[in-house]
C-alpha cells in the first residue's frame, strides 16, 4: 500500500485563535503522521476488510481540516490587511463558523482514531502568504476572488463525498456542513461583485 501523508491540521493554538502558519518541521511531522495512518490503515486491511475505505474517509476529513484552517488564517488576515468593512465581516464569519466546524471533525476524527498534526499543507501555505503580502484595495479583491473560487471547491468535494463517503458519521457531518458553505459562497460573491463595481 502506498504511503500517504495524512495531514490533519487543527490544535489548541487554533482555538485560541492564535495558529500561524506552519514551521519548517511540517514535513516531518506529516511524514510521521502519515506513517502511524498507515499502519492504521495496514491493521484494518487485515482485521476487517470493510474497514480499507477508511483511508477514503481519513483523507476527506484532511481535506475538510486544511481547508478550514486555511479559512481561519485568512480571516483573521482580513481583520488587518482588508480595507472594506464588508471584507472583514465577511473574515469574521470564516473564522466564526470555520472554528466550529474543524472543533467538530477534530471530533470525529479522534473517534476514528486518525492522527492530527498542526502542518498547514504547501499549497495553502503557499496562498496563505501570497494574500499576506497585499493591502488594502488589492487584499480585498484577491482575497475574496479567492473565496469565490475556493468556496466553489470545497463544495463540489463535500458533495462528492457525501455521495461516495462510508462513513456515515463523516458523510452525515459534511451533509450539515454543505448550507453553510453555499451561504458562505453566495455571501463571497456578493462581496466580490460589490468590490468590482
Amino acid at each position: 500500500m502506498k504511503q500517504r501523508c495524512l495531514n490533519f491540521i487543527i490544535g489548541l493554538p487554533l482555538l485560541a485563535g492564535t495558529l500561524m502558519p506552519a514551521c519548517n518541521t511540517a514535513s516531518d511531522n506529516r511524514r510521521t503522521i502519515g506513517a502511524a495512518n498507515e499502519t492504521l490503515f495496514d491493521k484494518s486491511d487485515t482485521a476487517n476488510p470493510s474497514m480499507r475505505i477508511l483511508e477514503k474517509d481519513a483523507d476527506f476529513a484532511m481535506t475538510a481540516i486544511n481547508g478550514g484552517i486555511m479559512e481561519i488564517q485568512l480571516g483573521q488576515l482580513a481583520q488587518n490587511n482588508a480595507r472594506a468593512q464588508s471584507v472583514r465581516d465577511f473574515g469574521l464569519r470564516m473564522i466564526r463558523d470555520h472554528s466550529g466546524a474543524n472543533n467538530e471533525i477534530l471530533t470525529l476524527a479522534r473517534q476514528k482514531n486518525i492522527s492530527l498534526t498542526t502542518a498547514l499543507g504547501d499549497d495553502k501555505k503557499k496562498k496563505y502568504n501570497e494574500l499576506r503580502s497585499l493591502e488594502g484595495e488589492r487584499f480585498d479583491k484577491k482575497y475574496m476572488s479567492w473565496m469565490v473560487t475556493d468556496h466553489m471547491k470545497g463544495i463540489n468535494e463535500f458533495r462528492q463525498y457525501v455521495s461516495g463517503g462510508a462513513d456515515q458519521d463523516l458523510v452525515q457531518w459534511a451533509l450539515a456542513k454543505l448550507p453553510v458553505w453555499e451561504l458562505h459562497l453566495r455571501y463571497a460573491r456578493q462581496v466580490d461583485s460589490l468590490l468590482r463595481k
